[in-house]
């Protein structure tokens, strides 16, 4: 009989049970929020967000109420609707500002709720409207010191959305739209704002995204039934400050819309 050395007999010994002993099972699938990660739930965001709005309501009591995990939204006295946590939808839903408009009951100016709705990496703002119904906001939203008008960009799902508008409140589908995108708005008055704005010659005339769009500040006003829009000085477009170029600045009319994208 041919003689194997002990240390050769361990090694074969070893390889034939590697080979026959049974695999470990596969690991189990990545949970949802592995593959997703959530950007807002137990983060410094979310902690921020709960402060800012409890500053909100400890400004605006007649606002809303919390009620742990749930938000009722209230106006005039009277509850409009309940937002409350769910998993599967609206993770957390957070009240960010009161947007002063004006109550066309009683003339006075009262807030509404600019809501967030957060879910895994995504997050919804949106006005809370006092017949309970949302309008989606896409950028920046400020109201004229007398509540009449609200300036922001238009939420429809249509050619024109991102557009910059004004709408007649609480008439929010009654518009002027202007062929550009703005943000940093500031009101000087009931019929005067500021911004910071881009525009593009291309069909996609609001997209900041576009190689061809040129960006500017820009006076906003009310002449008569008509806003229009004068860029004052041209701005760099990461940073918004100001740059010079002899180019002529542009200035636009708006047009008066009403329902949905359609010709006023």
């Amino acid at each position: 009989m041919r003689f194997i050395p002990p240390l050769l007999t361990f090694a074969l010994v070893v390889t034939v049970f590697a080979c026959t002993k049974p695999k470990d099972p596969p690991p189990p699938p990545a949970a949802h929020s592995d593959i997703t990660p959530n950007a807002f739930i137990g983060t410094p965001k979310e902690a921020a967000a709960k402060l800012n709005e409890s500053l909100v309501l400890r400004d605006h009591p007649e606002l809303a109420t919390r009620r742990g995990d749930a938000i009722v939204i209230r106006y005039a006295g009277r509850d409009v609707v309940t937002y409350a946590d769910d998993p599967r939808g609206c993770a957390r839903y957070v009240i960010e500002r009161a947007v002063m408009v004006r109550d066309a009951k009683t003339g006075r100016r009262e807030p509404i709720a600019l809501v967030a709705c957060h879910f895994g990496v995504t997050t919804n703002r949106y006005l809370v409207l006092p017949d309970s119904g949302k309008y989606a906001v896409t950028d920046d939203v400020a109201a004229s010191p007398d509540g009449r008008f609200l300036a922001t960009s238009d939420s429809t799902v249509t050619p024109s959305r991102g557009a910059f508008i004004i709408m007649d409140w609480p008439t929010v589908e009654t518009r002027a739209e202007f062929p550009a995108g703005c943000t940093h708005l500031k009101w000087q008055d009931n019929d005067h704002l500021t911004a910071d704005c881009w525009h593009s010659d291309t069909p996609n005339t609001v997209n900041p995204d576009e190689s061809e769009a040129r960006f500017f500040r820009a006076n906003v006003w009310r002449d008569g039934g008509v806003w229009r829009m004068q860029a004052v000085q041209w701005l760099h477009r990461d940073t918004f400050a100001p740059r010079a170029s002899a180019q002529p600045l542009p200035r636009f009319t708006a047009i008066n819309k009403t329902g949905v994208d359609a010709p006023g």
